[in-house]
Parts: structure tokens; C-alpha cells; sequence
């Protein structure tokens, strides 16, 4: 090869590595950017203070479930963030869907008990004494822990968010099925969102780069200075959304007294049966009650039933003032009392089977 050919060679070769240089620098300096824009550093001792204001929430609720009859029991496991701790007394954020299984439909009407449990940083477990929720249906509860003899941190709020803001979230998204982490996400505020209730109340998120997993809903979104600007509530592959601090101050919540909302009535809780206006109504005894209405050991019966002399509501056979006795298989057919031998059935051809 000739000394110019050699020197041409050379010198394209000299220019393409250049080339893949200035190529890799932009990818680098590119990544460094984004990394550094869009998963933020927070300094180690702020975070660790606001570690100290989440808690692990662990709900467990007995139903009834109206296909079978039968009672199940069920837990649900999430995130809180404590922001008053006063004369003993614990305040928490979370989130609605958390806490009460009627608002996502988990369970049916009728609830039978409901606990729920809260770990604080130092592994200590409480009983939450009271729980409130919010009257326009946002996805919001305060819990309420009553004698608390360690003084919790409470964490400052702020309803002051703005674009390309640094935060920082922090929950407790469910490792496994039986394990879980504390843990920390950063990002960038990158918008926010006008959302309503099923009601039409109007409430506002903040979008951010922040991915929160399952688990972390109720967790707190914290901005640089360690304040809390908002709850983390949904997420997926693209942002992560938290019920912004100026929605959740201005919602007004309430309580029902040893019981729970249902469509936003406050129901007892009830181990025999509700009735159509939500009261308990305790099951029949000794026999088998085949109404159209529910039979019950009540004194008071519903229109068109009769109080029998037991105490106990019949539905009238053949007169309004006559009724058929209580026992097992005692039946009204065509306006007549029949009774079955026992371990045997009526059936529509009048006979017992």
C-alpha cells in the first residue's frame, strides 16, 4: 500500500473513533441528565427522618357473602403517613381503598367485624381506636390511634406543588405475599390533574415520575424540603398519581360509631341478617323460615305479618289473623297448615317427599 493510502486510512479511522467518542459522550452526558433529572438524590438524613412518619397498615374485615350464606374473612395491606401527634394521640393519612372493602366492592353489605392494625418504624403494632372517611367519596380515610405513649414524628404539610419540583414517595409496597420493605422512590412533578368523586366533587392530583408499587397506596409523596405535598394513591408503567394536600385539607370526614358506611349510611355491624331498611334482624331459631320477607325473633312485625304467641312473625295462612305453628316442617298450601314428617319436604303436588 502507498504511504498516501496508509495516511488516508489512518485518518478515517482517527475520525470515526472521534466520531464514536462524541457519540458515547452523548449518550452518557444524556443518561447522566436524565438520571439526575428525573431520579433526584435527597440527602440521607431527610429521608431517614421521613421514614419515621410511615406506617404499615394491615385491614382484615368478616363478611357475609349474600351467593352462599357463608361468613369469610379477608385482609387487605397498605401504606399511612402520620401527620398529628398530639396528648397521645396518632392522626394518619391513607387511602379508602385500604381501609373499607365496600368503596372497591371486596365485600358485601353486610359486615360482620372490621380491625385494623398499624406497625410504626420501630415494629411496634397498635389498634387503630377510630377510623374517619370523606363525605364526597375521594379516595381518602384518617386513622385514629388513641393512648400512644411513644412520641411519634408527625411530618409538615404543604399544598405549594410546582412542574419539575423534586419529590420523593415513601410506603410500604408488598414484597411478597408474606414480606415486606419500606421503601423509597424519587422523581420529578411532571403536570397535575382536575379529577372528580362518583358524587361530582372535584379534587386534584399530581402527576410525577415517582413508581409506586403495589402496596405503597396511602404512602406519602414529600417534596425537597421533607414536607408532605400529597398521598400516593395510583401508579403504572408511565407516572404515579397522589391526592394533591390541597384536596385532602379541604375534605371534611366523619365517623360511624361501632359499624360501617354503606352508600354512605352509617350500618351497624350485624351477625344475623339486614332488613331493606338496615336494620339487624336476628336469624330464626328451631325452624325454617319460608318467606318472602325475613322472619326474626323480634317483637315487632313487619305489615301483613302476624306475632305469634311465641313471640315469633308468621306470614298469615288462610285468614289474616291465622298462622301456621312453628314447627320444622309445618308449611301453608293452599291457604291450609300442613305438616311433613320430619326429614321429609312439601312440594307443589301436595305431598311430602
Amino acid at each position: 500500500m502507498e504511504k498516501g493510502s496508509k495516511r488516508v486510512l489512518i485518518g478515517i479511522l482517527v475520525g470515526v473513533g472521534i466520531l464514536i467518542i462524541l457519540i458515547l459522550a452523548i449518550i452518557f452526558g444524556f443518561s447522566y441528565f436524565f438520571v439526575s433529572k428525573y431520579s433526584p438524590k435527597f440527602d440521607a438524613n431527610l429521608t431517614s427522618n421521613l421514614e419515621k412518619t410511615i406506617v404499615f397498615v394491615e385491614y382484615t374485615f368478616d363478611y357475609v357473602d349474600y351467593g352462599d350464606g357463608k361468613s369469610y374473612t379477608n385482609t387487605f395491606w397498605g401504606s399511612g403517613v402520620i401527620f398529628s401527634n398530639k396528648n397521645k394521640k396518632l392522626s394518619i393519612y391513607t387511602n379508602r381503598h385500604v381501609v373499607d372493602c365496600g368503596y372497591i366492592g371486596e365485600c358485601s353489605p353486610q359486615r360482620l367485624n372490621e380491625t385494623i392494625k398499624i406497625m410504626t418504624y420501630d415494629k411496634k403494632k397498635y389498634v387503630v381506636s377510630k377510623i374517619l372517611l370523606p363525605s364526597n367519596d375521594i379516595d381518602l380515610a384518617i386513622l385514629e390511634l388513641e393512648n400512644v405513649n411513644t412520641s411519634y414524628p408527625s411530618t409538615i404539610t404543604s399544598q405549594i406543588v410546582n412542574n419539575d419540583e423534586k419529590v420523593i414517595a415513601v410506603g410500604y409496597p408488598a414484597f411478597s405475599q408474606n414480606a415486606i420493605e419500606l421503601s423509597k422512590a424519587t422523581g420529578v412533578v411532571t403536570g397535575f390533574r382536575d379529577l372528580l368523586t362518583r358524587k361530582g366533587d372535584s379534587f386534584e392530583v399530581i402527576d410525577s415520575t415517582v413508581y409506586t408499587n403495589f402496596g405503597s397506596s396511602g404512602g406519602g409523596l414529600f417534596n425537597e424540603k421533607g414536607e408532605l405535598i400529597g398521598i400516593t394513591t395510583w401508579s403504572n408503567n408511565y407516572a404515579s398519581y397522589a391526592i394533591k394536600m390541597s384536596s385532602i385539607v379541604s375534605t371534611n370526614f366523619d365517623s360511624c360509631e361501632n359499624g360501617y358506611f354503606e352508600n354512605n349510611v352509617c350500618t351497624k355491624y350485624c351477625q344475623g341478617i339486614l332488613d331493606k331498611n338496615k336494620n339487624c334482624i336476628l336469624p330464626c331459631e328451631s325452624f325454617y323460615c319460608n318467606s318472602t320477607v325475613y322472619m326474626a325473633t323480634d317483637t315487632t312485625c313487619e305489615d301483613g305479618m302476624i306475632l305469634g304467641e311465641d313471640g315469633l312473625c308468621y306470614q298469615p295462612c288462610g285468614s289474616k289473623d291465622k298462622y301456621c305453628s312453628g314447627s320444622f316442617n309445618s308449611y301453608c298450601f293452599n291457604n291450609k297448615c300442613v305438616v311433613c314428617p320430619q326429614q321429609t319436604i312439601l312440594y307443589q303436588d301436595n305431598h311430602c317427599y
